[in-house]
């Protein structure tokens, strides 16, 4: 088939007041997914902010509310079922059970929102609502710790604790929004918002976050390979060069400087956990341990698992500690067997395999939802993420670019179909 157009060169529309209303709701959303985690009235919240952007959507059309329900909701629905089934074999159902409708719940609200953005062209809008709730939670978290916590933190090389929200959470949306931000630098064009990302860094170091360090490194590396590949393999390899050679000497200056010490410490000794060599960190050799305790498990029930969200009572067996397994992958193959693991990451490699397969038809922003799909894959190793609002989001973002795509190529077939008669 001959390539009529991509999305690029369609028209772009223009957003009404109704469009940047629901923008900035949905924005305020995302930000209360960590800004609130920890409240007790979040779902209260949620369902509030979700009832609102439902009202203005509907109120705009007569009252007739544009439902879209296809393969987004239809592979979370399964999920959470399958959640709820896991109760029947789960030495604690109810744990199940309230995973199940956490994830049911969650569905509905992004629904709402997926129907909205399912009849724009682009994904644009919402890569922009994380990158702005990135800067809105970096703000809210300087002024909640304080800056003279912040400063003295940094000074004694260490890091600040959970407040508001877990501080890898924190850290995590903060180093997505900076990798955009960058995203946008690249592939767009300045923008005075990105001054933002300056407070981003400060929060990243004072976080000591080691995850949102690789996210950083992570995206900001794809951004560049994918903005500098060309047709011309020996060019593309000479660039790949140059820009590996100068991102690591980018990287050397930044851990040298004094904020990032205790980040750059808590590196080390994740990376002597692998090695063997250097000051093994506690933390990360305690997370080792849990992943061998949950392959463990698994080898016990693969198909099944034991249930949904019941990792609690493999560590407490093998550890005495009441907590999870700190890795996604892990922690859905023990609790839920190859089944539960395979429902859960066929949600993901479904709209990676569509967006790969059309990139070549898609806009810049195919670029940034491919490069987000890879940096959260790669996080799930350092945390379990099956049950967060903000994954079921970035899912949206995900079908949504697969959708477009798809319906783009459908229509460029009928042009062509039509251009024959």
């Amino acid at each position: 088939m001959n390539r009529v157009m991509n999305i690029s060169e369609s028209k772009t529309e223009n957003r009404t007041t109704e469009d940047k209303i629901i923008w900035f709701l949905t924005t305020v959303l995302f930000s209360s997914f960590i800004i609130l985690d920890t409240n007790k009235y979040i779902s209260y919240i949620l369902l509030g902010v979700t009832g609102l952007i439902f009202i203005i959507i509907a109120f705009g059309r007569q009252f007739k509310f544009p439902l879209v329900i296809d393969r987004f909701q239809i592979a979370i629905l399964s999920f959470a079922i399958y959640c709820a089934l896991s109760s029947i074999w789960a030495r604690n159902s109810s744990a199940a059970i309230e995973k199940a409708v956490t994830i049911f719940e969650i569905m509905v609200c992004m629904t709402v929102l997926y129907c909205h953005y399912s009849r724009k062209n682009s994904v644009y809008e919402l890569l922009e609502c994380v990158r702005w709730a990135g800067y809105i939670v970096t703000i809210y978290a300087l002024y909640s710790y304080g800056i003279d916590t912040i400063r003295l933190t940094l000074a004694s090389e260490g890091r600040v604790g959970n407040s508001f929200a877990n501080i890898n959470s924190i850290a995590i949306i903060t180093a997505i929004s900076l990798v955009l931000s960058f995203f946008k630098l690249f592939y767009y064009k300045f923008s005075w918002s990105m001054i933002f990302a300056i407070p981003e860094i400060i929060m990243i170091a004072a976080s000591g976050s080691r995850k949102s360090l690789m996210i950083v490194g992570i995206g900001i590396v794809l951004v560049l390979l994918f903005r500098y590949t060309n047709r011309n393999i020996i060019k593309t390899l000479v660039r790949y060069i140059f820009i590996v050679v100068i991102l690591i000497l980018v990287l050397r200056f930044f851990l040298s400087l004094d904020m990032f010490a205790g980040i750059n410490e808590r590196m080390e000794g994740l990376i002597a956990t692998f090695t063997g060599t250097g000051d093994v960190e506690h933390s990360a050799l305690l997370r080792q341990q849990y992943v061998l305790a949950g392959l463990t498990q698994f080898k016990e029930t693969p198909i099944l698992g034991i249930g949904i969200s019941n990792s609690d009572y493999i560590l407490m067996a093998a550890f005495g500690r009441n907590t999870y397994l700190h890795n996604n992958f892990i922690e859905l193959l023990a609790c839920g067997g190859i089944i539960g693991f395979g429902i859960y990451y066929s949600m993901t490699l479904w709209p990676l395999y569509k967006i790969w397969k059309y990139r070549k038809w898609g806009d810049s922003c195919t670029v940034a939802v491919i490069i987000l799909i890879i940096i959260l894959l790669v996080m799930d190793y350092g945390m379990v993420s099956y049950y967060s609002k903000s994954t079921y989001f970035y899912l949206m973002i995900y079908y949504l670019q697969a959708k477009i795509l798809i319906r783009f190529i459908n229509e460029n077939k009928k042009i062509e179909l039509s251009s024959r008669e």
